[in-house]
């Protein structure tokens, strides 16, 4: 099973910061999504030897290191992290009882037609 955090993330979390604004963990949620959007991956977090790939724009042989940022590692657990507190709130958040009135006080129920 592969977790992988690309630039979609950043795409999809930037529009989302009025709604995230709006929950009621909307302190801990920004500094989540902020965490998200902050250079990790400069810092490494292990680095084993390099690999030697050839190069399709070259053809040449070329050593790549291979290295785990620190982002690779806390950006998978941030989102599991956001979407659980999400769902968390969505499931302990007060729902109006079926048939009753909600705040706006529309009531959306079938209208008998004459």
């Amino acid at each position: 099973m592969s977790i992988t955090v690309g630039a979609y993330t950043l795409v999809f979390y930037f529009p989302l910061i009025p709604v995230i604004l709006e929950r009621r963990y909307a302190k801990v949620l920004l500094i989540m999504v902020a965490i998200i959007f902050l250079p990790l991956d400069i810092v490494k977090y292990t680095s084993s030897s390099t690999v030697e790939q050839i190069s399709y724009l070259s053809g040449s042989s070329v050593q790549v290191p291979a290295e785990v940022g620190l982002g690779a590692l806390l950006r998978p657990v941030l989102n599991l992290a956001i979407l659980a507190l999400l769902t968390f709130e969505a499931a302990t958040t007060a729902r109006p009882a079926p048939g009753t009135a909600g705040e706006e006080g529309s009531d959306f129920r079938a209208v008998e037609q004459v």
